[in-house]
């Protein structure tokens, strides 16, 4: 029943419908699914499904690299020109036999349909979409898993190319609609990033893998009861939740849910540090099996300006000795 409010949501999205008891329009919608979930899946069937309605519509993906780009600009090519090979099939070409991949102009990230010059460009983040105008934007899973979601340098990485070269890439007088496709991973994924800075303007479409008041499973077919519970078993409870329950992994367990940041540090009008007092707070590896962590702070009018952190980590263990190594 998923993939029915998944679908019946994407073909009230693409013909204006309302979404939600409020009634209104939106022109940006986010999906956040379970993996595996069948979610890009339906995205590749929804594309082609929206040129078989208006061949002018012009769609332009962004997936994670250029592989996955071309899959899934592939499999909406491919699901257009298929052949019937069973007669119980059902195929592209039964429900809009007059539309056809133009010959010529195929390529795998590229093409267009007869009589037109351009409808679907695939691309990898940090890949060029010059010259090329949309009126159908769909980002799939822009970050691939946990490691990307944790590393701040690559979620600006994605952010600056979503920003300043694949939201420009509009058609000039032409509705635009937007579509995201992601696991929530943190504040500042994509999808964070885009509800803080619009938070009205996107419509979420957010899928549990299971309810977890009244442990319903979304789906029994994809996933059932002892399939997750094996899964949440072997799996870090941080990475579980944003994969299966769309919970953002700097949601959940923060110490310090509102730490501030600085540039300076506090300094009287001559430029010299003014200070309460200089402290430290450590954590011993008192017990021999964890680390020693250490933050350094300067105290000023109740508040801590963290200036330096000590931590230790295990590089690597051997026979003799555990060697340990300071960041």
């Amino acid at each position: 029943m998923h993939l029915v409010k998944l679908c019946q949501t994407l073909n009230n999205f693409y013909f204006g419908l309302p979404l939600d008891s409020t009634g209104k329009i939106y022109k940006n919608i986010m999906t956040n699914l379970p993996p595996r979930f069948g979610k890009t899946y339906t995205l590749v069937h929804w594309a082609s499904w929206i040129l078989g309605q208006n061949q002018e519509e012009k769609i332009i993906t962004g997936s994670y690299n250029d592989v996955t780009a071309e899959e899934f600009s592939r499999f909406v090519r491919d699901g257009i020109t298929r052949k019937k090979i069973d007669p119980e099939d059902i195929i592209f070409s039964d429900v809009f036999p007059g539309v056809r991949i133009k010959q010529g102009n195929a390529a795998v990230q590229k093409w267009a349909l007869e009589g037109q010059h351009f409808n679907y460009l695939g691309v990898g983040v940090h890949g060029s979409v010059t010259s090329k105008g949309g009126t159908i934007h769909i980002l799939d899973d822009l970050v691939k898993g946990a490691e990307e979601a944790f590393n701040d340098l690559y979620l600006e990485k994605v952010w600056l190319w979503y920003t300043s070269t694949f939201l420009s890439r509009i058609e000039p007088g032409k509705r635009l609609l937007r579509v995201l496709n992601m696991t929530r991973w943190s504040k500042g994924d994509p999808a964070g990033r885009i509800i803080e800075a619009n938070p009205d303007e996107w419509y979420q479409l957010k899928m549990e893998a299971m309810n977890t008041e009244t442990g319903e499973m979304l789906c029994e077919d994809f996933l059932n009861r002892e399939k997750y519970d094996e899964i949440r078993a072997t799996m870090d409870d941080e990475i579980f939740m944003a994969n299966y329950h769309q919970e953002p992994i700097d949601h959940k367990g923060l110490m310090y849910p509102n730490l501030q940041t600085y540039e300076t540090l506090p300094r009287d009008e001559h430029g010299n540090l003014i200070f309460d007092w200089i402290g430290a707070y450590i954590d011993t590896a008192d017990e021999g099996k964890d680390f020693l962590a250490c933050g350094i702070y300067l105290s000023y009018l109740q508040k801590a300006y963290i200036l330096d952190v000590y931590y230790t980590c295990l590089l690597y263990t051997s026979d003799a000795a555990d060697e340990e190594d300071s960041v």
